[in-house]
């Protein structure tokens, strides 16, 4: 216990620079329950150093390579082995990975009790191996002799294989001489291939599925796994983005605007998420319930989906959702794919499977069904009609995806959705749209200046309380009143002059504290709510109620659910 306290100290645990930093590095709490093992605390603080885990597909010349699979047993039976190309989809469930020293101590660096489902297919294309993500994972840091040699995988019970032209197949077991857990899972060794210090923050370890050195016996599959070494990018656009779900922390500490680096502590039953979340101003950020004004506040639950940025092991958010009070969703299916056979009138479409969770694979593609109330949102995650939202869907680009959430039928493979999603590529340079409503604190010829607090946002995370935006227009920006009518930019910004009577809703891409806006429209202005006023007869006090309301109120603040701006009656 006390050697794995000074590996945790050797990390770098204690330290506490800004989340500004740019080596942004933060601190650590870790209980230690026995020797080489260990448990997540409640604190937000986390290690340091991360080691980069991810999963790649790897298809071998030979079937026995440098740093393969140690075989659990010799097969004295029929053996055949996997013809990797004709596969277009071979699912695999990750549940754990752990690291094993030269002195036999284990440790536990990344569970996901849920499962990781991986489609190992998916991870090649022309220009070579992509990346699954698992997470950016605090690793024990040794010296001198005590390396790591060897990694241990817990997988599912069984994988999915299905060839091509294939739209579903049953799932195989895994060979009953692989080893189990205490849960009967599935645990692989795997060598790794040069034995070193991975906890020193600077390595990534890449767990590649040979396929080609997979082996079928008597209707059960034996997998082959080594450490991939030399020549794969890290680089973020060669990663397949993970989805984390867990409480913020540090979440003012690292910028107070769109641009943000928070903390994130796992929800229990996922260790190994640990890291420093960048959300930066692309990157969708909302509500998950499709109500408006999404705050980021410590002790607030977010479903984070992103990608590792290897110099500082920090997961780049590609969207950012917030979860309601109680809301827990890795216990709900959800599905994540290309989308096709777009049909609005019967409210379905179709998703060929990239990415599951709660979901055995065993279809190539799953159907989507709307459900009653289904919260429905653009690519930029801002909310939008059923209508919008199938068009969208036909014209979904190459690297444009649909994301669903709700209840899954394995026998039919349909899924009812509760919440559906436009998914793209984000990165700092990709334009997207936001929205606002608030009171103009300035107004000139071609555009006026905002201040928070806001009335209502969506899709960004708001400026903080006296932060001021600006919002430029163009001869292509749409101008309407209240009533939805369209009216000249000068009609709209006389208007906008008079905050007691009206607000300004506007629809446009952020960059650098402004927007440009494609669309304005005139609101009635908020209602202030006044303070009742209070006098004193006597030694009795009475309660004179003003039913009197006043307009041109300010909004909510940022990390509060409603902000009351009160006036005091004279005395």
């Amino acid at each position: 216990m006390a050697l794995f306290s000074l590996y945790l100290s050797g990390c770098g645990a204690g330290t506490g620079q800004s989340l500004n930093s740019p080596s942004l590095t933060s601190r650590s709490s870790v209980d230690t329950v026995g020797t080489g093992s260990t448990k997540s605390s409640a604190s937000s603080v986390l290690p340091a150093k991360r080691l980069g885990l991810f999963v790649t597909d790897y298809i071998a010349q030979k079937s026995k390579t440098a740093g393969a699979t140690e075989k659990p047993a010799t097969l004295a039976r029929t053996e055949n082995t996997l013809n990797a190309t004709e596969y277009a989809h071979v699912f695999v469930t990750l549940h754990k990975v752990e690291l094993v020293s030269a002195d036999d101590q284990t440790f536990p660096i990344w569970t996901n009790d849920a499962g990781r489902v991986v489609d190992l297919a998916t991870l090649r294309d022309a220009t070579g191996e992509r990346l699954a993500l698992l997470g950016g994972v605090p690793a024990p840091g040794v010296t001198g002799k005590k390396t790591y040699k060897r990694a241990r995988i817990t997988l599912g019970n069984s994988m999915t294989f299905l060839k091509r032209g294939e739209t579903s197949g049953k799932p195989t077991p895994l060979d009953d001489a692989i080893g189990r857990d205490d849960e009967g899972r599935r645990v692989l060794t795997v060598l790794i291939d040069r034995p070193r210090d991975l906890g020193n923050g600077k390595e990534d370890l890449i767990l590649a599925f040979d396929r080609s050195a997979f082996v079928f016996a008597e209707g059960r599959v034996t997998p082959s796994v080594r450490e991939a070494r030399g020549g794969i990018s890290t680089d973020p656009a060669r990663q397949e983005p993970a989805m984390f779900v867990g409480t913020v922390s540090e979440a003012t500490a690292g910028g107070d605007g769109p641009e943000r680096v928070f903390a994130l502590t796992p929800d229990a039953g996922a260790r190994g998420e640990n890291f420093l979340v960048w959300l930066r101003s692309s990157a969708p950020f909302f509500r998950a319930d499709g109500k408006p004004s999404p705050t980021l506040t410590d002790g607030g639950r977010v479903a984070v989906r992103g990608r590792l940025q290897p110099s500082t092991k920090r997961v780049l958010a590609e969207s950012v959702a917030v979860l309601a009070e109680g809301e827990k969703p890795g216990e709900v299916a959800s599905v994540i794919g290309t989308p096709s056979n777009a049909n609005a009138e019967g409210g379905s479409f179709t998703v060929a499977v990239k990415d599951t969770r709660r979901i055995e694979p065993a279809y190539a593609e799953v159907t989507v069904t709307l459900g009653e109330g289904a919260v429905l949102r653009s690519a930029s995650g801002l909310p939008v009609t059923k209508d919008e939202f199938f068009a969208g869907l036909k014209r979904a680009g190459a690297d444009e995806y649909a994301e669903a959430e709700g209840d899954y039928e394995p026998t039919t493979g349909v899924l009812t959705a509760s919440r559906v999603r436009l998914t793209a590529t984000t990165d700092d340079k990709s334009p997207r749209e936001t929205s606002l409503t608030a009171l103009a604190k300035t107004v000139n010829e071609k555009s006026l200046t905002v201040t928070a607090p806001l009335v209502e946002w969506d899709g960004i995370v708001p400026p903080a309380s006296g932060k001021a935006w600006t919002v430029n227009t163009s001869g292509a920006t749409v101008c309407r009143d209240k009533d939805g009518k369209t009216i000249a930019l000068a009609d709209l910004l006389t208007a906008a002059k008079d905050p007691d009577n009206y607000a300004v809703h506007v629809v446009g891409t952020y960059a650098g504290g402004a927007i440009a806006a494609t669309r304005l429209e005139l609101r009635p202005a908020p209602e202030k709510e006044v303070v009742a006023k209070k006098t004193v007869k006597g030694e009795k006090d009475t309660v004179k109620p003003d039913a009197d309301t006043v307009k041109g109120g300010a909004g909510m603040d940022a990390g509060k659910e409603k902000t009351n701006v009160k006036e005091a009656s004279s005395p």
